[in-house]
Parts: C-alpha cells; structure tokens; sequence
C-alpha cells in the first residue's frame, strides 16, 4: 500500500465516522418536534450503535497503518 492509499483510507473512515456523528445528532438527540430526547434506553441503544460503527472504522484505520508498516 503506498502512501497515497493508506492516506486515501484515512479520509474515508475519518468521513465514515464524521456521517456516523451526524446521523446520531440528527436522529438520536431530538425527536420530530426538535424537542431533546431524554429516554436513557434510547440513548443508549443508539450510543451503543454508534460505537460499533465508529470501532469499526477505528480498526480498519489502525489495519491499514500496520498494513503499509509491514512493508
């Protein structure tokens, strides 16, 4: 993996993870009527979502750092 490939897959998990944090804020922090939401079980069901998400993108940034080290 060159440079330019391994900084390539920097940028699209960074912009994963930052369509992630949006969606999250979009959907999880206020209901319809912009009111915010205070259901804890929702909360932490979407907290929950999203750092399975984030871990997921988290490892492939670390995967491809070791990747392009190895060679």
């Amino acid at each position: 993996m060159t440079k330019d490939e391994l900084s390539w897959q920097y940028c699209k998990a960074c912009t994963r993870m930052r369509q992630y944090i949006t969606a999250y804020y979009d959907e999880f922090m206020h209901d319809e009527d912009g009111e915010p939401i205070t259901d804890t079980d929702k909360i932490n069901r979407a907290i929950l979502e999203l750092r399975q998400a984030m871990n997921i993108e988290l490892d492939l940034i670390r995967e491809a750092a070791k990747e392009r080290q190895n060679l």
